[in-house]
């Protein structure tokens, strides 16, 4: 549904001007000379989705930014920009879209971009369009006072919502159907836009996941380890887990498997993956 279709790294470790790549379908390996950049490319584009809540693949400002401008930033109070992607959209996610908004209110073009910054800066959305009035017509609710419309437009909370139902309070029934679509804290963008990504767009983003030398293989892996989310994993052991999400294995039918041929089918099933 989302296929990621360019990454252009801003400020990140060796990388000090601007580097855009274009992400081809076919596109299986990265090659360079020693000390290029390979390392880099792969670990920034892997903490703007990582497959997991890990510390290790955030951005931090201390390790990760050029170092030699890295006295310049920490006198501001400005969060630098690590990286934009590209993403395209595929008619079938648009088409979803609009099924839940509305038909025709998708205003946007195929392609999104999200630009990840430094420190706890929320992720710069931009490409995400609304139609507004045909979002309001999808619920029943183009008929509403223009009063109404313009403030439920600026709103950008549920306590603004709120607000507005109190000072329309004739309207509080028809519009409380609204509610589910605001969140509790504020963004730059208008609240259908937010709902938008958060919501229908962004779990169908790529997640990345990025393993080296440093995360080789265990040589034995006890799978019931995996069932325990509260389990503190080594990086090896993450790294496993990872492998067994993205052949889509399923632990549990591996531990509890009866019969020595279901065990040998569920793991040629994962080879042939």
């Amino acid at each position: 549904m989302i296929k990621l279709k360019n990454i252009e790294i801003l400020k990140y470790k060796s990388f000090t001007t601007p580097q855009s790549i274009n992400i081809e379908e076919d596109i299986t390996v990265l090659v360079g000379m020693n000390e290029s950049g390979k390392t880099s490319v792969l670990e920034c584009l892997a903490k703007t989705n990582y497959f997991e809540d890990d510390e290790k693949f955030k951005f931090n400002e201390t390790l990760d930014y050029p170092r030699k401008e890295l006295k310049s930033i920490s006198r501001s109070d400005s969060k630098p920009k690590a990286i934009i992607c590209t993403y395209h959209l595929s008619d079938e996610l648009i088409g979803f879209i609009e099924n839940r908004l509305g038909k025709g209110t998708w205003q946007g073009s195929n392609e999104i971009t999200l630009t990840s910054s430094y420190g706890d800066s929320s992720t710069l959305i931009s490409g995400v369009s609304i139609n507004f009035e045909l979002f309001l017509k999808h619920l029943n609710l183009s008929d509403i006072g223009d009063d109404v419309k313009a403030e439920l437009k600026l709103a950008l909370t549920e306590e603004q919502f709120d607000q507005i139902l109190k000072k329309f309070s004739d309207e509080t029934e028809r519009l409380e159907p609204l509610r589910k679509y605001f969140f509790k804290s504020s963004t730059c963008m208008s609240f259908i836009e937010r709902y938008t990504y958060s919501v229908l767009i962004k779990r169908h983003l790529p997640k990345f996941i990025y393993y080296d030398e440093y995360y080789q293989l265990p040589s034995r892996i006890i799978l019931e380890s995996f069932l325990d989310d509260d389990v503190d994993l080594s990086d090896d052991l993450k790294t496993a887990k990872a492998l067994l999400d993205l052949s889509e294995i399923n632990v549990n039918e591996l531990i509890n498997a009866d019969d020595f041929e279901d065990f040998i089918a569920e793991l040629e099933a994962t080879e042939v993956y």
